[in-house]
């Protein structure tokens, strides 16, 4: 629907992307800022937005309802401020993470529930992940999540942090290895399904 490159900026505010075929929005190659204020991206047959490579990015107010893949589904060195948007519905996931090696810190907040991993993801040395009380994420299958930087996934009694396979069956994904330099801080969560293993993980 709505494409975004370059070095100029983009606002979106009170308005509403939908019924696209493919997604909603894609910002690729934007070295400018993207903007969205209380705006809808819904019914898109992907994701409602698409962010490869997407410089800065904020939303405020926004709902990604019932895209046919995720409301957001993003590069793994992108980044989005998820705690004031709204994910219903989606097909998929609220947000999508590709795989490959985060090297800037990111955190995950449970408004974008749930998260779905969609390759094996490295977090390098001198990076964090940290995964915020409540926040669901999923790895489909076969992916895993190696921490040579900091891992922070801390719940409370009440909100739990749930890491799991994107299907509910044992040996789905690969877990977390924490390894090298990495360091990990693991408390109120749940890690399930995994412990899949082959001589070609990262």
């Amino acid at each position: 629907g709505i494409s975004k490159s370059g070095d100029g900026d983009l606002t979106i505010q009170n308005s509403t992307v939908r019924w696209t075929s493919g997604n909603g929005m894609r910002v690729q190659d934007s070295t400018g800022t993207t903007a969205l204020v209380n705006s809808n991206f819904t019914a898109n047959t992907d994701s409602g937005m698409r962010l490869i490579n997407a410089g800065t990015v904020t939303s405020q107010g926004s709902d990604f309802t019932g895209n046919g893949n995720c409301g957001v589904l993003q590069d793994i060195n992108d980044s989005l401020d998820y705690q004031n948007n709204k994910f219903t519905g989606n097909a998929v996931a609220g947000v999508g993470l590709n795989g490959g090696t985060r090297v800037t810190n990111m955190t995950l907040k449970p408004a974008g529930n749930p998260f779905r991993v969609m390759g094996d993801i490295v977090v390098a040395s001198g990076a964090g992940l940290e995964f915020q009380p409540g926040v669901t994420i999923r790895f489909n299958q076969f992916c895993g999540l190696w921490i040579d930087g900091l891992l922070q996934a801390v719940g409370t009694p009440d909100s739990r942090v749930y890491v799991s396979g994107s299907t509910e069956t044992a040996n789905w994904w690969r877990g977390i290895q924490i390894r090298n330099a990495g360091s990990a801080n693991i408390q109120y969560a749940v890690v399930a399904f995994a412990g899949y293993y082959d001589s070609v993980g990262v």
